[in-house]
């Protein structure tokens, strides 16, 4: 695989992301008014009390105000331009490139993430820290935390790269792209912290991708006193995902791609 080529995409994706700049402004400014509402609604739910299912306010409220920014980063639409390709036939042009339609796909997407990270996620993360006085441990955990974040990256873009992939046989994916952002908001603790969820629901969690996308990451950077192990554990489990989701894309996209069918052109 010539990486050459595949860097040249995700510079291309990034320059292009940068160059639309009210699209990060109006972004980032409804981005500020969730974690505005987020902050007043746990400060009500916290009310009379120092600590929740394991979680300070501090923590619950830099768990929530980091997801918000995290959803940001890794909403690419990967799926929204696979199925926009193939209604106008570009995705022709895109099989006959030299280069692995997933792995042009995936560098698009890398592309995208570093772009929404310095323009959104980064100014997010000072107001956060300087306008809301919120508190995120820093050490070791950083380390791990930034490994997490490309793991998660992967699973997303995986998930969204499936979701993608029923264009081939649908063409119009509104519909499950909607349901799809819904699932893995709520189960992977983006919305709610999991620690929140009945025990059942923690269970079911537990054996979905969803968690290793948010929770994980999440709990790394915002719970103090993570043990070696403890790391370790939470970076297998998110690695053992991307290898399932890869393979499993892959076969997907080695059978989706024998039905192409192309309107437009």
């Amino acid at each position: 695989m010539n990486m050459g080529r595949y860097l040249v995409i995700a510079k291309s994706s990034f320059m292009t992301r940068v160059a639309r700049r009210s699209t990060f402004i109006f972004t980032f400014l409804g981005n500020l008014a969730y974690i505005t509402v987020i902050y007043y609604l746990w400060m009500a739910v916290y009310e009379g009390n120092s600590m929740l299912n394991g979680m300070t306010f501090n923590q619950a409220f830099a768990y929530l105000a980091l997801a918000s920014s995290l959803f940001t980063m890794f909403q690419v639409y990967t799926e929204w331009f696979m199925s926009a390709h193939i209604l106008n036939g570009d995705i022709i042009t895109s099989f006959i490139k030299p280069l692995d339609y997933q792995f042009n796909k995936l560098f698009e997407a890398f592309g995208a993430v570093i772009s929404n990270f310095i323009t959104i996620s980064i100014p997010t993360l000072l107001v956060i820290i300087f306008v809301f006085d919120t508190k995120i441990e820093v050490g070791l955990n950083l380390a791990f935390f930034v490994i997490s974040l490309l793991m998660a990256m992967l699973i997303s873009f995986f998930i969204d790269y499936m979701i993608g992939l029923c264009s081939f046989y649908t063409e119009s994916i509104w519909g499950i792209c909607t349901t799809k952002d819904v699932i893995v908001l709520f189960l992977s603790g983006a919305m709610v912290p999991i620690s929140f969820f009945p025990e059942y629901l923690q269970t079911i969690c537990a054996y979905l991708p969803f968690q290793a996308i948010y929770n994980i990451p999440l709990t790394i950077v915002t719970t103090p006193g993570l043990s070696l192990m403890d790391y370790a554990n939470a970076l297998a489990m998110q690695g053992m995902w991307v290898v399932i989701l890869l393979l499993v894309s892959r076969l997907l996209h080695a059978v989706a791609t024998r039905t192409i069918t192309v309107n437009g052109g």
